[in-house]
């Protein structure tokens, strides 16, 4: 009895600063994450999905471990002048404490040396490579779909666009976008394709922040993909408060992804694509092949 107090007691100073390290691993969550919904995922949202699953294990793990030393705690306390029942009581007590410092040092392990590896940076480990080397999405070819998700990711440099909704050139069928409460910036382009105008509807209902179509049906300008002949997609940019960050942009994104839209996010800034892109987010700047024409920041939705 001695024997197993001292080992259970020495095991568990051992497990209390790891738990409480490892505390924030604990999870049961989507074992996907957010990025790889809206891409095919790059190295770092591979590693985030391992990371997530050792997560999991460990919370399982943990829980196990706490069943079996109540169990063994209640097996003294019931049967206290049965050697069989303590002989268990202590073989369980003992291997529960031992596997418990198995699973957390090999999580600490780990954890301790992909921190090493990536410069000493400290935090989930999955998230330094989801923010720096290790990008969430890898660039897919044209019409490729997304790894866990039905988007289609579109190809650096080409204006895809497109989709279910093909539409037909002239766009004889397009409706105001003003009588759906969209506003847009200028009157004289500013209808859609019925089925794309209905997606944009829940564009706006899905985006709490300010924008505006800046380009619809008819065209103002020459575009690369006739879609913009066709009213079958939009050019769309944020107004008022609602500021060109990584949230904003993201955010942005989704809602179009839930609306059956894609969003893509152009701009002259390749500091801020590369915010979006680490979000999960399809995004060009001035300097990518074929984007040399952006000017400032803007979203180019197409339907899907």
């Amino acid at each position: 009895m001695k024997r197993t107090l001292i080992i259970a007691g020495l095991s568990l100073l051992v497990l209390l600063p790891l738990g409480a390290h490892a505390a924030s691993a604990t999870f049961f969550g989507p074992i996907v994450p957010e990025v790889c919904r809206a891409c095919p995922c790059g190295f770092g949202g591979v590693l985030a999905i391992i990371q997530n699953l050792v997560n999991f294990v460990i919370s399982i793990a943990i829980i196990i471990m706490t069943l079996i030393l109540v169990w063994g705690g209640i097996l003294y306390i019931m049967s206290p002048a049965n050697p069989e029942n303590r002989s268990t009581a202590n073989n369980m007590l003992i291997n529960a404490a031992i596997g418990m410092l198995i699973v957390l040092s090999a999580w600490l392990i780990v954890d301790f040396v992909m921190k090493t590896l990536y410069g000493g940076q400290f935090g989930p480990w999955n998230s330094i490579l989801l923010s720096g080397s290790g990008p969430g999405c890898i660039a897919a070819n044209a019409n490729v779909k997304a790894l866990f998700d039905g988007d289609i990711i579109a190809t650096p440099g080409a204006d895809t666009g497109g989709g279910a909704v093909s539409g037909t050139e002239g766009c004889p069928t397009c409706v105001s976008l003003s009588e759906k409460g969209l506003s847009c910036k200028s009157a004289n382009s500013c209808t859609l394709d019925p089925t794309v105008a209905e997606r944009v509807v829940g564009l706006k209902n899905n985006f709490s922040g300010t924008w505006t179509v800046t380009e619809a049906f008819p065209p103002t300008y020459n575009h690369s993909n006739q879609c913009h002949k066709k009213g079958t997609c939009i050019d769309a940019g944020f107004r008022g408060n609602t500021a060109y960050n990584a949230d904003n942009i993201s955010a942005f994104a989704t809602a179009a992804r839930l609306a059956g839209l894609r969003a893509i996010f152009e701009t002259d800034s390749c500091a801020l694509r590369d915010a979006a892109k680490a979000r999960g987010v399809t995004a060009f700047c001035k300097s990518d092949s074929g984007y040399g024409h952006i000017t400032g920041n803007h979203f180019s939705v197409y339907s899907n």
